[in-house]
């Protein structure tokens, strides 16, 4: 109990909360559509399966004001997760395997998982 009561003070009064914060991470992804109108059920169907993961939308462009390079090449998407194991999760669940043949199907895309910086306070959905 003594414990829990020192480590409970050290978090409030010490700063020790910014080292266990949480670390978010990011989904991002490039899509070249071949087929616009085939895009349209995976479009439909993907927000229902990341939000049950504390995912949501951040970034959901399709013409980025290109600065220097190449840049994203088509639509660019960034999905943010409050941590790396929700986004995993995300990714390998049923619900959205099931709809990656669409996006395939529908288009290129190069697609990443990053973890983002640590200390940063997962967003309110």
């Amino acid at each position: 109990m003594i414990r829990k009561i020192i480590l409970a003070f050290l978090i409030a009064f010490t700063g020790v909360s910014s080292a266990l914060a949480v670390t978010p991470a990011y989904y991002v992804a490039e899509f070249q559509p071949t087929d616009r109108e085939a895009i349209k059920p995976y479009s439909a169907q993907v927000e229902s399966t990341f939000r049950p993961y504390g995912g949501r939308f951040i970034v959901r462009g399709e013409q980025p004001n290109i600065k220097e390079g190449f840049g994203a090449q088509g639509r660019l998407v960034i999905i943010k997760f409050d941590s790396l194991k929700q986004a995993q999760d995300w990714y390998n669940s049923p619900e959205y395997q099931n709809i990656i043949p669409i996006r395939h199907r529908s288009g290129n895309s190069r697609t990443y998982i990053v973890e983002g910086l640590p200390g940063q306070e997962p967003d309110k959905p």
